[in-house]
């Protein structure tokens, strides 16, 4: 079961089971509920922040969402159907979205299978993109923003943690998900072969 996510368990879900510990901007969140009814954290679509985020393909501002965070606690039954019924919901909520996208992190060692598992087009690779490795956790520009902090590793150091260094983050794998097909139909051209996860 899905519902509305409040702030607080936004907050919390955000900062205890997401890698990055860090509540981004959003415009729709959701909370979902396993079987038994265990609250099992948040699944959360911002209008993204780039204001153009729609103009490579072809969509205005208002058409396009991004899934920015998907913070479970793991008592979920399957990851993937949590995304694909928090689709649905979105639809209804926002009939004017026709397209969703989304990165799938390489640098924690995702492919994008839950993207995979729910028909995303994978659409290639965005550039590597460093984060800061603070107290021993990574931190993305994003928190460093929220704290009022400059993405300096020097002034993080004088200032935070004399042991902080950058880390490269790996590049990001680009999905997109269509509420609309004939959206879908005109982009199909950008899809690529998905992405394996390398053998151990």
């Amino acid at each position: 079961m899905i519902r509305r996510a409040t702030p607080k368990e936004i907050k919390h879900a955000c900062e205890t089971f997401h890698y990055a510990h860090v509540t981004p901007s959003y415009k729709y969140a959701y909370s979902y509920f396993n079987a038994g009814g265990g609250w099992c954290g948040v699944v959360i679509y911002s209008a993204g922040a780039n204001r153009n985020i729609g103009k490579p393909y072809g969509l205005f501002m208002g058409e396009v969402l991004e899934l920015v965070r998907v913070a479970l606690n793991g008592k979920q039954e399957h990851t993937s159907q949590v995304v694909a019924e928090t689709l649905r919901r979105l639809h209804k909520e926002a009939p004017n979205v026709k397209m969703v996208l989304s990165y799938a992190d390489s640098g924690q060692g995702h492919v994008g299978t839950i993207y995979q598992a729910t028909n995303w087009l994978y659409v290639g690779d965005s550039k590597d993109q460093p984060y800061f490795v603070i107290d021993g956790k990574p931190r993305h520009k994003k928190f460093l923003d929220s704290r009022g902090w400059p993405a300096s590793i020097d002034w993080i150091r004088e200032h935070v943690d004399g042991k902080a260094y950058l880390k490269s983050g790996g590049d990001k794998r680009k999905y997109l998900y269509f509420f609309d097909r004939k959206t879908r139909k005109r982009l199909e051209h950008l899809a690529k072969p998905y992405p394996k996860q390398p053998e151990k």
